[in-house]
């Protein structure tokens, strides 16, 4: 098993809380030794349940699906309940008159015609992927939700013939933190932080969940 699917055995297996909840990509459910994690947590006493959540439901300006495993020790499983919240755009958390912008002419012609397709399906104002699959080379418009962020930079800004990277501060709101949330690092370690954190309004809406059935 991997190394932090193991730790989640352990720390029931010793501390035997009433609740785990453990969050991951979808892709864990095709794990070949997902049946077995599984059954090893059903054994220590925990119904389990399974939900994928999009962080965009939860009013986060990022469309970012995760699995999230909830055990209880009880005689029903948990199921946590979807939410639903307004969708909030891209736009709305990124600043187009900030940042250091240049002329996107003089990246490299793969992201060059990454961007001029963008612009020819988004128009002249988007946010085009570094790297991803071939969808999402396609761009993606300001005003719907960003697409996953990652723990290295993915996306640029483009306006016109000019584009920049995301700010930091710009990636924690598209996370849902607080702009001023205090990280440590270089850069590239504090967009690491940001990529691999839970989006906060999703681990809200899943503590009220389990609050409330307390």
């Amino acid at each position: 098993m991997c190394h932090r699917e193991v730790i989640v055995i352990r720390v029931a297996e010793a501390q035997r809380p009433r609740l785990v909840c453990v969050e991951n990509v979808p892709e864990l459910l095709s794990w070949k030794l997902y049946r077995a994690w599984r059954m090893a947590l059903t054994l220590l006493g925990y119904r389990l349940s399974e939900q994928i959540l999009d962080a965009a439901d939860c009013g986060v300006p990022q469309e970012r699906r995760r699995l999230f495993v909830v055990g209880v020790r009880a005689r029903k499983p948990f199921a946590v309940p979807l939410p639903s919240m307004p969708r909030v755009n891209a736009r709305a958390v990124i600043d187009l008159d900030t940042g250091s912008w240049r002329p996107w002419a003089a990246y490299a012609p793969k992201s060059v015609a990454r961007i001029r397709g963008a612009i020819a399906t988004q128009g002249s104002e988007a946010l085009v992927a570094y790297y991803g699959s071939l969808s999402s080379h396609a761009g993606r418009s300001l005003d719907r939700p960003i697409g996953t962020l990652t723990t290295h930079d993915r996306y640029v800004v483009v306006r016109g013939d000019v584009a920049r990277v995301l700010t930091v501060e710009e990636q924690l709101a598209l996370q849902g933190f607080p702009r001023d949330y205090p990280l440590t690092g270089t850069r590239s370690e504090r967009v690491m932080q940001v990529g691999n954190a839970v989006a906060p309004p999703v681990a809200e809406w899943i503590a009220r969940a389990i609050m409330g059935r307390a």
